[in-house]
């Protein structure tokens, strides 16, 4: 039986897309970019997804996607009880080259959720060591899905953890269609490490916005107490019993 093949269209705008990529040397300057515009982030999920989409504006990074740590959840504690954080998948971007879809579907992901020290991200979260694989064609049986990356022509991959003052906060993971060379690796390092400081400055502003509004709860619920309690003397002393 024969394989089937994709549309002609399609194989096309993959031909050009991997030839593109062979003989493309990254930028570095929107890098660069990125990080001015990450320390300008108020809230976690706007600079997740800024570093995620910025990343893949090229075909040469297939694939970007970012983890945070959680305290344990009970599905992730079916699979090993003996941890207390667990791995969700929080921002995702990247274009397949094979059926033309996005990679930004979180919620359907086959890698959404799983416990730290499970998998070669949840390794990184463990160790707060990064994996940096500068060329995976060798030998690419290390990965949960072989079979994708080949036919993605992924050809880098790095994951770096998220940490800031000690604590790992994630992971980032990046598969490339090319060699990951040095110079990128240590760009995707210092990423990280903007990433991790933006990550907890946001979680910082979103506390001090709920301590805030918590306290504008407390001052309405003072002043209504108050208004009532004046009310209240108000009816005792005109009744008629006191005149």
């Amino acid at each position: 039986r024969g394989r089937l093949l994709p549309p002609p269209q399609l194989r096309i705008e993959r031909a050009v897309i991997m030839s593109k990529t062979l003989r493309y040397k990254p930028k570095l300057d929107p890098l660069k970019s990125l990080l001015l515009d990450m320390a300008k982030g108020r809230s976690c999920e706007s600079v997740l997804s800024l570093i995620v989409d910025r990343l893949t504006r090229t075909p040469q990074v297939a694939l970007c996607r970012i983890w945070l740590t959680r305290p344990i959840c009970e599905a992730c504690a079916e699979h090993d009880a003996s941890q207390t954080q667990c791995l969700h998948l929080v921002a995702s971007a990247g274009k397949s080259v094979t059926e033309g879809v996005t990679f930004d579907n979180i919620e359907n992901s086959s890698f959404r959720t799983f416990a730290v020290g499970h998998r070669k991200v949840g390794e990184i979260a463990a160790t707060a060591n990064p994996l940096e694989v500068k060329d995976v064609s060798a030998d690419n049986s290390w990965m949960a899905r072989p079979e994708w990356a080949a036919a993605e022509g992924i050809r880098g991959f790095g994951g770096q953890p998220l940490v800031y003052k000690g604590e790992v906060l994630g992971v980032l993971t990046v598969f490339t269609r090319m060699p990951l060379e040095e110079e990128w690796l240590i760009w995707l390092r210092m990423i990280a490490d903007h990433a991790a400081a933006a990550i907890a400055n946001s979680r910082a502003f979103e506390e001090i916005e709920e301590l805030r509004k918590q306290l504008e709860l407390e001052n309405t619920f003072l002043r209504q107490e108050i208004t009532e309690s004046h009310a209240f003397g108000r009816i005792v002393g005109e009744s008629p019993a006191l005149k």
